[in-house]
């Protein structure tokens, strides 16, 4: 028994050491992973900043926080696997010498030590960012927003058509609640597509006043779609 403690005591000292021991990771600034440095990008800055909230909104067990457009910035969370710890992504988008630079920074919650999640988070986040623009690069964006959000992003419908969209969008704008629909655009002209359906998101504070609303909707009333002004 002995033995057999004293392997797992050296085998626990080994996989700690296989990671730094540390808990936050951000690109050009950790030397401990000299490899994660800022991506940049010959694009305009405002279409990597949608690529890059698009990302964020693909990877599994990450969920939206908020975003400013202005300032460049987006934040996140982003869940492990087992045990589900938080850690906390801070993205930062901007234009430097005639490029778009993205800054990633993550940090884990808990813990002294990450086992390298927070640089496979970073990681993670730039394989996607990258599969994002290479597919915007031949389509249009796929990503409008509608109104300021600052908080957590909730799906509220998955419209079946362009006049139900177009029902819908007008009875959040008049009743002032922010939105973002993802693939406005490009689900018209790629139909059926699991991974390309509209969808309309708003805010989670937002959502059980937007769902009351649409709960009123007579199936008439979206078939005709929105009554003129």
């Amino acid at each position: 028994m002995a033995a057999i403690g004293g392997l797992a005591i050296l085998g626990g000292a080994a996989l700690f050491g296989a990671w730094p021991m540390i808990n936050v990771v951000e690109t050009g600034r950790t030397p401990e992973y000299p490899d994660l440095q800022p991506r940049r990008y010959r694009a305009d800055g405002s279409r990597v900043f949608d690529a890059a909230l698009h990302a964020v909104n693909r990877l599994p067990r990450w969920t939206l926080i908020s975003y400013e457009p202005e300032s460049g910035e987006i934040r996140a969370e982003a869940r492990t696997r087992m045990f589900g710890f938080v850690d906390d992504i801070r993205i930062r988008v901007a234009g430097q010498d005639g490029a778009t630079v993205v800054s990633v920074r993550s940090a884990s919650r808990i813990g002294r030590g990450d086992f390298g999640q927070n640089a496979r988070n970073i990681r993670t986040f730039f394989d996607e960012l990258d599969r994002q623009m290479e597919w915007e690069s031949g389509h249009e964006s796929t990503l409008s927003t509608h109104g300021r959000l600052s908080m957590g992003l909730v799906k509220l419908a998955e419209p079946t058509d362009v006049g139900e969209l177009a029902f819908i969008k007008s009875l959040l704008d008049g009743n002032g609640i922010a939105y973002v629909v993802h693939n406005e655009h490009v689900s018209s002209l790629y139909p059926g597509v699991p991974f390309l359906t509209c969808s309309v998101m708003v805010e989670e504070a937002e959502v059980r006043r937007a769902e009351t609303l649409l709960s009123k909707l007579t199936l008439r009333e979206l078939e005709e779609g929105p009554r003129p002004a």
